[in-house]
């Protein structure tokens, strides 16, 4: 059951840290580690150029 558990609270940490994430850090960051493939695709020149 230690293991069960443990899985809990590392998944209760990810998904903690991914509704954090997008408001706490800077456009880049969420960029790099959004699911998202398409923004990525999408957005990359133009905030380098910004």
């Amino acid at each position: 059951s230690s293991t069960t558990s443990s899985a809990r609270e590392n998944l209760r940490s990810l998904f903690t840290h991914a509704l954090c994430d997008p408001g706490d850090t800077p456009r880049k960051d969420v960029r790099r580690n959004s699911i998202d493939s398409s923004e990525v695709e999408d957005s990359p020149r133009i905030d380098w150029v910004i």
